[in-house]
């Protein structure tokens, strides 16, 4: 199973911490693992019957409530201790397990609560759910349907579908017909291929088509190497369909970029650019009335949003660790007096952070120096 491979590699990491810290009880601690399947096989019994003939002390595992809720009388009546990371099912909250289950993943009625808390706070009135049918998926599908109607959001449809389908057009199909405001899908690796099934069909995610342009310079690189490992990762079903590298701080025309961007159908930019490369590039677009939003990483450093002027509203939006314009900003007196002695715009909390924290850890270790000299390189 797609979630197998990382709760190994955790389970691992976490015990090599446990030996390396001195063990349990000055014994180390040991470790197999075993397949659980899922639940059109009998994998997992098969599994569990291994492990207890090996005398384990406890079991980690299944990820599925589902495959768990075949094989915990068999585990518990045994004695041993089985754990899930994972296991969301309400019907695990009060289950008859002699106090040997655990689990540290939030119990669907919390989630529910959650998810409907969000989805009405972003200003849905009308939502449809799509559920895959195991007790993960309708357990959690009802808690966020009740949850949705408690808060005055009106479920338009709820689809429980199975996860070993082929195709989902039908089920996309339904809800266009709905034409719910918002979507929820509680889905496992299946749901890659129901969000492209979704974007076909003109529903779902506003991103399909992605286009990434940055300066030829390690950054550039860089931004352009990650956008499409995080893509194909979080949202496969995303095509990027273009990408350009251009001299760093030595193009002033970017319309024949933007050209290119717009034959390419995409609707996001996603860029490293700063300074006039990120300036003119938002301004050719506006002129070549390119409908798309600019993911950048710099939007808000010194003179660009000034630069881009009209051409940015809307369109741009800006990835950072720290923005000025965040509703209850803390360093709101770091920010005004920075205006006032240097009438410009303080955007890089980093550097005053920095300095501050030398300059407290300074006196917290007492230092005897004479003065601190810094150095600036940028």
């Amino acid at each position: 199973a797609f979630l197998g491979p990382p709760e190994f590699a955790g389970v691992e990491y976490a015990i090599s911490l446990i030996n390396a810290a001195g063990c349990v009880l000055g014994k180390p601690v040991e470790y197999v693992q075993g397949d659980s399947g899922d639940t059109s096989t009998d994998t997992a019994s098969t599994t569990v019957d291994r492990l207890l003939g090996e005398n384990v002390d406890a079991i980690i595992g299944a990820a599925s409530s589902s495959v768990s809720l075949t094989v915990i009388d068999k585990i518990t009546a045994a004695g041993v201790i089985q754990f899930s990371p994972a296991n969301t099912s309400d019907k695990l909250s009060t289950y008859a397990d002699n106090g040997l289950y655990f689990r540290t993943a939030p119990a669907d009625k919390l989630q529910g609560a959650v998810l409907a808390n969000l989805i009405a706070g972003d200003g849905a009135a009308t939502v449809y759910i799509m559920a895959l049918d195991d007790a993960y998926g309708t357990g959690l599908a009802d808690s966020i349907e009740a949850n949705l109607t408690a808060a005055g959001v009106t479920v338009v449809g709820k689809k429980i579908y199975d996860p070993r389908a082929t195709t989902f057009d039908a089920e996309v199909d339904e809800i266009v017909a709905a034409n719910p405001d918002a979507i929820m899908l509680v889905t496992f690796d299946e749901g890659s291929r129901i969000l492209r099934t979704m974007v076909e069909k003109g529903v779902g995610p506003k991103v399909k088509k992605v286009y990434l342009i940055n300066q030829n310079y390690s950054f550039g690189h860089q931004v352009a190497r990650a956008a499409k490992e995080y893509l194909k990762r979080k949202r496969p079903d995303i095509e990027i369909v273009g990408e350009d590298l251009h001299p760093l701080a030595q193009v002033k025309d970017f319309s024949p970029y933007v050209s290119k961007i717009k034959s390419s159908g995409a609707d996001t930019v996603i860029t490293g650019n700063w300074g006039s490369d990120l300036a003119l590039l938002i301004k050719a677009g506006k002129d070549a009335g390119l409908n798309a939003n600019f993911y950048t990483y710099y939007g808000a450093t010194t003179g660009v949003p000034t630069a881009m002027g009209a051409a940015g509203a809307d369109h741009v939006k800006f990835v950072g660790y720290w923005n000025v314009n965040n509703d209850g900003y803390k360093g709101a007196d770091i920010v005004d007096g920075f205006k006032k002695k240097y009438n410009d715009d303080f955007y890089l909390m980093a550097s005053y952070t920095g300095v501050a924290m030398l300059a407290k850890a300074i006196k917290q270790t007492k230092s005897d120096r004479k003065s601190t000299r810094l150095n600036s390189s940028h």
